[in-house]
């Protein structure tokens, strides 16, 4: 049930809920789980055609989202080493071992076989959610800049998160291209190497933006290198 569940999931909880922009589900079977004004956070990334972030971003103001949040620290797709340690790939690679693990979980194998493909509903039918490196890939926008984040802030009228900040520096730039709020991450401690931990770096983010502008920690343990 993917993100519909945890849209049920938040209207039971009366909690926030995100939807991200490679979800496969639509925005308008969320919309009809929760209230117009439930509160709603829509997550988007680096992509580099223009018309495809003003798509999405139009089908999630008709969906009532009124908060967005930029993922601004995943410019590549990251070497997860524990994917490469289990052999897990996207698409399937069917493998022996993956086999063997399919064999021991008949009803998630037979549910995974017997219904059709998972698509990207926000972004092309045509493109199936199990191509998720590929698409990524060809989409990711190394070259992002701050003019780029400016003309972003100016397509969303509502709250703006900028995620990924990890040096007060760019907290400010941020905050001067349109931004309202500083999502301080490190993509979990696995999307670039040598990331600081977030909470090291929160004091000197708290104190180069002020006491009143909002932020949003997470967190992520990495073995250093």
């Amino acid at each position: 049930e993917g993100e519909a569940a945890v849209a049920r999931a938040a209207a039971h909880h009366n909690s926030v809920y995100c939807l991200s922009s490679i979800s496969t589900t639509p925005v308008s079977e969320i919309s009809s789980i929760l209230p117009k004004d439930h509160p709603k956070l829509f997550q988007v990334y680096v992509w580099k055609d223009r018309e495809l972030l003003r798509d999405v971003l139009s089908q999630a103001k008709e969906g009532n989202f009124q908060s967005l949040a930029l993922t601004v620290d995943f410019s590549w797709y990251g070497n997860r080493e524990r994917d490469i340690r289990n052999g897990f790939t996207i698409p399937p690679a069917y493998t022996l071992n993956q086999m063997y693990e399919a064999l021991k979980k008949p009803a998630w194998t037979w549910d995974f076989l017997s219904n059709p493909a998972y698509k990207y509903a926000l972004i092309k039918d045509d493109v199936p959610a199990d191509s998720l490196a590929a698409f990524i890939n060809s989409q990711i926008y190394p070259a992002f800049s701050w003019k780029d984040a400016e003309w972003l802030c100016s397509e969303w009228s509502g709250p703006k998160a900028i995620k990924g900040i990890c040096r007060p520096e760019d907290a400010v730039k941020a905050l001067e291209s349109g931004f309202t709020t500083i999502w301080v991450s490190n993509h979990g401690g696995r999307q670039l190497d040598t990331s600081p931990a977030t909470i090291d770096v929160l004091p000197e983010i708290r104190a180069a933006v002020g006491p009143d502008v909002e932020i949003i920690l997470d967190c992520g343990i990495q073995r250093g290198t």
